[in-house]
């Protein structure tokens, strides 16, 4: 349950990273603040961070990627748990740039952009994220908002022995800093 929970949170990492991004070499130059949240039975919460992202340009395309090792939900056995449902250690998100909104500078800009988001070795082929992003000289600050879906990634609700059961999706908020080379 919680692996779902730390994957979709990577997925919206990816995504926001991917919005922001520009042609003109990007690189990340603070530790991204990546927060997830979720629900259980009963209306139980579990929110959580993580703050290991990359990003890279290949081609026409942003690609991100969060290593989900490093996912925090505030539960050490819970997180374990998580870890050993993964098929896949990584979560990917890939955006076209020409489908980002870049603001020059002192402005701020935002938009939704769709893009290719990988998660326990499913792909989601229109995977939508909202951003805003202000630039200012050559720095952009970066927020974004997604929400993944578990059943496009094969990843179940609950399973036999779980201590806690995770809804189907799961929020991703995201702000970090990129600076233009």
């Amino acid at each position: 349950m919680f692996r779902r929970f730390a994957t979709l949170t990577s997925a919206a990492l990816i995504t926001t990273f991917a919005l922001v991004a520009y042609a003109g070499g990007l690189k990340r130059i603070d530790t991204p603040d990546v927060k997830f949240h979720a629900t259980g039975p009963f209306g139980m919460k579990i929110d959580g961070a993580m703050n290991n992202l990359s990003v890279s340009e290949e081609g026409d395309k942003l690609v991100l990627k969060v290593d989900l090792a490093n996912l925090k939900s505030g539960n050490d056995t819970r997180d374990e748990h998580f870890q050993g449902y993964l098929k896949q250690k990584v979560a990917k998100l890939e955006v076209a740039k020409s489908a980002i909104n870049f603001p020059a500078d002192k402005e701020e800009k935002g938009g939704e952009a769709t893009g290719t988001f990988t998660l326990n070795g499913k792909t989601d082929k229109n995977f939508k994220v909202k951003y805003k992003a202000k630039r200012t000289g050559s720095d952009y600050h970066v927020q974004g908002l997604a929400t993944i879906t578990l059943a496009k990634h094969d990843l179940k609700l609950c399973k036999l022995g779980d201590t806690i059961c995770v809804g189907d999706t799961v929020d991703l908020k995201v702000k970090f800093k990129l600076r233009q080379e």
